[in-house]
Formats: C-alpha cells, structure tokens, sequence
C-alpha cells in the first residue's frame, strides 16, 4: 500500500514539473514575443545625452531598449548572484558557528 502510495506521489509530483515547465516555457515565449513586436514597432532615431559628459549619441530606441534590457538583466543577475553566494557562505559559516556551540554545551 505505502509503495503504491509513494508510487503515485511520484507521478504527481513528475506531472506538476512537466506541466510548470511547459506553462514557464509558454509564458517567457510570449513574453520575448511582445518584446520582439515592441522593438520592431520602436525604430525611429532617438538622441541620447549623457548629461554631465559632452557626449551625444543617435541611435534606434529599439537599440537603446535591447542595451536596457541586457544591463537590466547582467545587474539583476550580478545582484541576485552576490546575495546568493553570500547567503552561502554566511550560513555555512553560522552552521559552523552552531556546531561549535553544541560542542561546548556537551562537554560543559
């Protein structure tokens, strides 16, 4: 009965990630579609001025969205990474910490 049980668990939870991975995959599909019509839509000339610089430059607004995009993107995930090598290693430096502690606290 319980192998049975654990059986179908299986199968259920192997359906939900099929079924999450095709929905994901629908989505950013759709999702790179609507950038790709909005960019195609946007090609007049733009002028970009960087304030303090005396520097002006022309360039398509769908080029200077796609560069916004990927520097959003390469931010994000710098950011994202940083945080998540750091909560690594802070924990594993706080499990070490609470390893020594119960050490301390058997033999005391």
């Amino acid at each position: 009965m319980r192998r049975a049980l654990s059986k179908n668990i299986k199968t259920m939870k192997n359906f939900a990630k099929s079924t999450f991975s095709i929905i994901k995959t629908i989505i950013f599909t759709a999702l790179l579609a609507c950038i790709a019509i909005f960019m195609i839509n946007n090609r007049q000339m733009v002028t970009v001025e960087m304030f303090p610089l005396p520097i002006l430059i022309e360039t398509r607004l769908f080029m200077l969205m796609a560069l916004c995009f990927a520097l959003g993107i390469l931010i994000g995930f710098f950011i994202f990474t940083t945080n998540h090598l750091k909560g690594l290693f802070f924990s594993s430096k706080n499990d070490k910490n609470q390893e020594i502690a119960q050490k301390s606290e058997k033999n005391s």
